[in-house]
């Protein structure tokens, strides 16, 4: 029941998504994964993996990007919302970001800000 409540809250889609297309890495379950991120709204971030990760298991992704003249690195505790197999590309990945961190909804809106005003 948890799992389609925050599925039916990540799937709204009341905020849109912007093009994020970095390299980073997922924690979860005791691995460290790489990932590449494909968008990013203030609710979470849309990634690519090369393994699953269980729907509501609990993660931490970390992201760099380019923010002015200097590389920012971010850290966000998230919760998986979905895991589809897509391709040969490995697994989409939706992830919930917790918006009660405020430091997340900080790191969020710098990212948003600096990405680039095409939605999707």
């Amino acid at each position: 029941m948890v799992q389609e409540a925050m599925f039916a809250q990540f799937s709204d889609r009341k905020h849109p998504r912007h093009i994020f297309q970095r390299r980073g890495v997922i924690k979860a379950d005791g691995s460290v994964i790489p990932i590449r991120t494909i968008d990013v709204s203030v609710q979470g971030l849309g990634i690519v993996c090369a393994h699953p990760v269980n729907i509501g298991q609990p993660c931490a992704i970390t992201v760099q990007t380019v923010l002015g003249d200097s590389i920012a690195s971010f850290d966000f505790s998230c919760t998986t919302v979905y895991c589809i197999l897509s391709g040969t590309a490995g697994f989409r990945i939706g992830l919930f970001i917790d918006d009660k961190v405020g430091l997340h909804k900080q790191h969020l809106k710098r990212i948003i800000d600096n990405c680039a005003t095409r939605v999707i």
